[in-house]
């Protein structure tokens, strides 16, 4: 009985990385196919290669993802001659790949042309130094300080390179992107994830859209504009629920809060609306991991609900590498959990969630 049940286990484990790496193919080749379009081969080829400085890692790696780079090229196809001869204008007049780069990803996460020419010039002083973009423009999300892929230790999330207390009133944990002694932690994953997606609101949190003013990207004027973001987001999810905003009212969010709030910072970012997803046993979390690679595959953030039966708590799977996916917890880190460890509820294992040992995986928020 002990052999078949491990064989049981080496079979399912088998399925899942095969399922993985099958993904992951079909990925590269949407990759290949997402400069077919209004680009040229060339500028398609440099775009869709262009990395952020560090090589890979969710931070370091791709500047867009292929997905990114497709709906950008139909979204510039569906523009007016006008505005598509004023984008053209911006990309002739990067000063780099990577400053070209986030223009295009600026205009993937929904930006009217308007609005990347105000992002273009804001950042057009800076872009030919692609560590600058990189700091100002992407949620440090680095998996360790070597970088290494997968790691399985939590790691607390950078800014400007540097590890940065949260002057003691982390909740959880700290770090400079926590969510502070607020129990807004849908809103602070989530914008976390749309930060991801959109360098022109991440650079209004860096730089208040002042980047060329002394100290105005400071760690103390970033954390403030963050958590003024993190709190924004909680009292509108808070008025959805019919509640009473922070600091009046106190409590996280519910069903429609969350709804809102997952809504507002990612369909406008990826496209699309998402859907709640729930998660009752292991066959629903195996099920339910074919849409969520699916989706990370894509560069769409996937929002992740978890407990213990008596507390709970809301994090985001930011990426994947193979088998293993990242997940950010709003306590200010995150670290890389196996699809084993997902389906299992064993999603404590290296200390996700610490003491509260937050294990079960009961709800994701899937794109459509």
């Amino acid at each position: 009985m002990t052999d078949r049940i491990a064989a049981a286990r080496r079979a399912e484990s088998s399925g899942t990385h095969t399922a993985s790496l099958v993904n992951q193919l079909a990925a590269q080749a949407r990759a290949e196919r997402a400069g077919q379009g209004t680009l040229d081969p060339l500028a398609a080829l440099v775009l869709a290669n262009e990395q952020g400085p560090g090589g890979a890692g969710a931070d370091g790696g791709y500047i867009l993802t292929d997905f990114q780079l497709s709906r950008a090229n139909e979204t510039l196809a569906g523009l007016s001659p006008a505005d598509q001869a004023a984008f053209r204008g911006l990309l002739s007049g990067a000063k780099s790949p990577e400053e070209a780069a986030y223009l295009w990803k600026a205009l993937a996460a929904g930006h009217s042309v308007a609005e990347v020419q105000q992002f273009g010039a804001l950042i057009h002083a800076h872009g030919d130094d692609p560590l600058w973009l990189s700091q100002h423009l992407v949620p440090a999300l680095g998996t360790d300080g070597a970088r290494e892929e997968s790691t399985t230790e939590k790691v607390d999330l950078l800014y400007r390179g540097a590890e940065v207390g949260f002057n003691g009133r982390a909740l959880g944990g700290g770090g400079t992107y926590a969510q502070g002694d607020v129990n807004d932690c849908v809103a602070a994953s989530t914008v976390v994830a749309h930060l991801e997606l959109d360098p022109v609101t991440m650079l209004q949190v860096t730089t208040g859209n002042t980047p060329d003013v002394p100290g105005a990207d400071s760690t103390s004027n970033f954390e403030r504009r963050l958590q003024d973001l993190y709190i924004q987001r909680f009292q509108q999810g808070q008025l959805a629920d019919g509640s009473k905003p922070y600091p009046q009212g106190t409590s996280g969010l519910g069903d429609k809060g969350t709804r809102l709030v997952v809504d507002q910072n990612l369909e406008k970012a990826t496209g699309g609306p998402y859907e709640n997803v729930s998660l009752k046993s292991d066959d629903d979390r195996r099920a339910a991991l074919v849409r969520i690679e699916k989706a990370l595959d894509e560069g769409k953030p996937v929002p992740l609900s978890v407990g213990d039966g008596t507390g709970f708590h809301e994090m985001v799977i930011m990426a994947r590498d193979g088998d293993k996916l990242q997940v950010y917890n709003p306590w200010g880190h995150s670290e890389w959990v196996t699809e084993d460890q997902f389906i299992h509820s064993r999603l404590n294992a290296g200390h996700l969630t610490g003491n509260s040992n937050l294990n079960q995986a009961y709800g994701v928020e899937l794109p459509k």
